[in-house]
């Protein structure tokens, strides 16, 4: 499998990370993001889980080591998630210069952070990884909605650290079919290809793909636990569903107004005036909005 090139010596060159992007459908930047900013963010979620028990007896939260596996989603997930979720700094990391930047050189528009802000904590060993999906139909909206993946501290091959089919978004939206793991679609690809990309990542690593770009999380075969998060962002003019307006799994935890308690500001999670808000769509036949800057064919 190649590992991915870095686009880091593209950023202040818009043209030619918008070509980048509308041929691969991903950017990898090496240490965009400071990483004293990351590992503070890893910390802050390492010492929540720790108090909750999370985290090996006794052990330094640093280390993250694992206590009893715990799976997004079941019943022992929602206080740690929720801690998580509360973390200001969390929230305000979406928000770092160095993306926003990038990610409106690649739009050539003012951006529209995402206020649902996603957190993963993958246990070793875990039995449900992240199945080969495209965002899409998880997140509707606009086309041209672009994930950005940090993994908060360094993570390794061997820790499962996501994996991208450069140049999938080409072919448009694949019909999704349900799927064991973490968000329950997916789409059938081909192990072998080629094409699969991934890499040795470190604290300040940013990835960002498109909603079409396929891509996974391998399960988790290290001996401590892999934290990563996705923010997401689009341009402003474009619609959002609801959804990406509310806390990442609203219903099983608080929401917005209990979550940022104590915040210094709320202009992590808040949204212009003027969003056009439009329907979620069955993820199962989700179709992509046409007019795609980066040549991605619709379904």
């Amino acid at each position: 499998m190649q590992a991915f090139e870095s686009s880091s010596d593209l950023i202040g060159q818009p043209e030619r990370l918008q070509e980048r992007m509308a041929a691969e459908g991903h950017l990898f930047l090496r240490r965009a993001v400071d990483p004293d900013l990351v590992l503070d963010v890893r910390a802050r979620i390492l010492t929540a889980l720790g108090d909750l028990g999370w985290l090996a007896p006794g052990s330094d939260p640093e280390a993250a080591a694992p206590g009893p596996a715990r799976r997004e989603g079941d019943d022992g997930w929602w206080d740690g998630y929720t801690a998580i979720q509360s973390l200001e700094r969390f929230h305000q990391l979406a928000h770092d210069g160095a993306i926003v930047e990038a990610v409106g050189e690649v739009l050539g528009e003012e951006v529209l952070v995402h206020p649902r802000k996603i957190a993963r904590v993958t246990y070793p060993g875990a039995r449900w990884p992240t199945p080969p999906h495209q965002d899409f139909p998880l997140i509707q909206g606009a086309t041209d909605t672009v994930t950005a993946w940090l993994p908060l501290g360094d993570a390794s091959i061997k820790m499962g650290g996501l994996r991208l089919l450069a140049g999938s978004h080409a072919a448009g939206l694949r019909q999704a079919v349900p799927m064991q793991g973490v968000g329950g679609v997916g789409v059938q690809v081909d192990d072998e290809d080629p094409r699969w990309r991934t890499i040795d990542y470190h604290a300040g690593d940013v990835l960002l793909f498109l909603s079409t770009t396929v891509h996974w999380a391998p399960p988790n075969n290290g001996d401590r636990l892999r934290l990563s998060v996705d923010y997401r962002y689009q341009p402003a003019s474009e619609p959002i569903v609801e959804g990406s307006l509310l806390p990442h799994y609203a219903g099983s935890i608080p929401g917005y107004d209990v979550l940022s308690r104590g915040w210094s500001t709320r202009r992590w999670i808040e949204y212009p005036a003027a969003v056009r808000v439009v329907p979620m769509q069955d993820p199962f036949n989700a179709s992509t909005p046409s007019g795609s800057r980066f040549g991605t064919g619709g379904r």
